[in-house]
């Protein structure tokens, strides 16, 4: 009897680390990203596997794809959609985006509904591990290793305001800078602060994080041209590496795509800029450190997101260690997507959108299809055209598709 997968698209998990209040909610817009993207994980579920949404999906979202293209898996929105001869042949193993203690619990109902479903123990030490602590010691160790390679510096962690002034008035600590939150990632909870006169909305910032207990980091901004991670996966016995994901942010640094080309592809870009040598000898060290970090205490995907940047004496050099996130990334789904959906000559674009107002997600989403028709190979995979991924109705704000060809990529200078 195979194990069946219950997915659960739950972003944002990060923020409730540390509570154990399974009633708990997300803020508005995080509510808006689990219900637009529920669907995600149809896209690399396996054929009978189960994706959870909070609600039911429109029948015509699927039947409206073409056919070579319609995930397998099946939508449900809990332990009602499974029958009674589904529980008993079946056992089930829940696999949330990411893990927090009250999106943990929220799989018990499943257990409570009499199925057989593996869950999650949660661990107490995952706080310590995912917070941004440790993508700083991960960076401390890399720099002891190889201490030749210039790699910036590690970011010092402050937890009020008069620390963060004594950074910013030391002489040897020059900015502009990065904030960041303890415990958020994708380029959420960052801010930039160019100017040693901290603004008003920066001190209200700062403010909001210190009194929800959360430490800040401050660390020097870069000039980053390019935003590349490597994915991992930890097992009970070891660390193996996945793969390469090329993405993009915006200004503020939040996540807004993946390009969706091959491996090869993705580093022949990279090497006009560091050595495959190189990219080499920091994977092989990320994967022993998880390894010694984990050692099987956490099993699941990690995404160790990188950058290239031109430093200050206009070398070209990689940050290898900007944030890890222990969770199922959108380099990971990005990966998928390219293997099961895109011819393997093209290259494409994953892109998450934001819309504010009512109708205006559904408008763009039309004029794309309709400018953008889907053609396939002999295989069923996507050569051109425009592709939405969720359903995408009046109230939609988010909109992750895949469009095909992309954008030009045109490589960053100076």
């Amino acid at each position: 009897m195979n194990d069946r997968k219950i997915y659960y698209f739950n972003p944002g998990y990060e923020k409730n680390i540390k509570t154990s209040n399974s009633f708990q909610q997300p803020t508005k817009r995080v509510q808006w990203l689990m219900e637009d993207l529920t669907c995600l994980a149809l896209w690399y579920a396996g054929p009978d596997d189960l994706v959870w949404s909070p609600r039911p999906i429109p029948d015509d979202f699927l039947n409206n794809l073409p056919w070579r293209l319609r995930p397998k898996a099946r939508v449900i929105t809990g332990p009602a959609d499974i029958d009674a001869d589904e529980a008993i042949s079946s056992r089930f193993v829940a696999v949330p985006w990411g893990k927090n203690r009250s999106d943990i619990m929220r799989y018990n109902a499943f257990a409570r509904a009499g199925l057989r479903i593996q869950i999650p123990s949660w661990d107490p030490n995952w706080i310590g591990l995912f917070h941004r602590e440790t993508s700083a010691k991960v960076l401390g160790l890399l720099r002891e290793k190889y201490p030749y390679a210039k790699l910036p510096e590690r970011p010092r962690f402050i937890r009020n305001m008069n620390l963060l002034g004594q950074f910013i008035e030391n002489e040897e600590f020059p900015g502009p800078y990065v904030l960041k939150r303890s415990y958020t990632s994708s380029g959420q909870g960052v801010r930039f602060v160019r100017s040693k006169n901290l603004r008003m909305n920066d001190r209200s910032w700062l403010s909001s994080a210190f009194s929800q207990g959360q430490s800040v980091s401050i660390e020097r901004m870069l000039n980053r041209l390019i935003d590349f991670a490597m994915e991992f996966y930890c097992t009970a016995d070891k660390v193996e590496f996945v793969g390469y994901s090329l993405f993009k942010t915006n200004d503020s640094g939040g996540y807004t795509g993946n390009w969706l080309m091959s491996q090869e592809r993705i580093l022949d870009l990279l090497s006009r800029y560091v050595s495959r040598t190189w990219l080499d000898s920091i994977r092989e060290s990320l994967r022993k450190i998880l390894w010694e970090m984990t050692r099987g205490a956490y099993e699941g995907p990690v995404g160790v997101d990188m950058m290239i940047y031109l430093d200050t004496d206009r070398a070209y050099r990689v940050h290898p260690c900007v944030e890890i996130n222990w969770r199922h990334t959108m380099g990971e789904l990005s990966a998928h997507l390219f293997e099961s959906l895109v011819a393997p000559t093209a290259k494409g674009l994953f892109e998450i959108r934001f819309y504010a107002h009512p109708d205006e997600a559904l408008a763009a989403v039309r004029e794309l299809q309709r400018d953008n028709p889907l053609t396939l190979d002999g295989e069923g995979r996507i050569l051109n055209g425009y592709l939405s991924l969720c359903p995408v109705d009046s109230d939609t704000h988010f909109v992750a598709s895949i469009r095909i060809p992309a954008p030009e990529w045109t490589p960053p200078t100076e």
